[in-house]
């Protein structure tokens, strides 16, 4: 799929963003990279969320700062994928969560959609100033490997996710 940009949420995209949610629900798959909207029936409390996650002095404890993207087909509004970048690492981060989450429509799967926001969160790594990155993948979850591995990740020492009860790989790419 050509022209995708990633753009961060705003209140104009409420619609769209429920939609996703919607599509997800329906599918029953997980929604990474979506700053938990699967838990909220309304948008204005999940944007909230998601401006108070974006800085130091209102993250949740516990939490490290983030911001929200949505993945957009240029000169259209439908969400075909999102995305989180963690600033930085905690403990969970490190093992299982990594620095970027993402997620694609379950209708837009194996259009290269994944690869083109992983590449563009990539540039954004870079512009924050970062070296490297660690992006992570349930072992299960063959379509993510490629895509992290076609962005040059380099596969680390594996971990559990007790949340899933799965093996979690761990890549590290270096941000050029």
């Amino acid at each position: 799929m050509e022209n995708l940009v990633l753009v961060h949420v705003r209140p104009r995209h409420q619609k769209n963003v429920m939609a996703y949610r919607q599509a997800f629900l329906a599918s029953g798959e997980s929604m990474d990279g979506s700053s938990d909207l699967q838990d909220f029936t309304d948008f204005q409390a999940w944007y909230d969320q998601v401006q108070a996650s974006s800085q130091r002095e209102t993250v949740k404890a516990g939490w490290v700062p983030a911001s929200q993207y949505i993945c957009l087909q240029r000169g259209h509004q439908e969400v075909l994928g999102m995305l989180q970048f963690r600033h930085e690492l905690n403990n969970y981060l490190k093992e299982i969560g990594g620095h970027i989450g993402y997620s694609v429509h379950p209708d837009y799967r194996n259009q290269g959609i994944a690869q083109t926001m992983l590449k563009e969160a990539l540039k954004i790594c870079y512009h924050q100033g970062m070296a490297k990155v660690l992006v992570t993948c349930h072992a299960s979850n063959k379509a993510s490997q490629k895509v992290i591995e076609a962005c040059g990740g380099v596969r680390d020492e594996s971990s559990f996710d007790p949340n899933s009860g799965e093996e979690v790989y761990r890549y590290w790419i270096q941000v050029n």
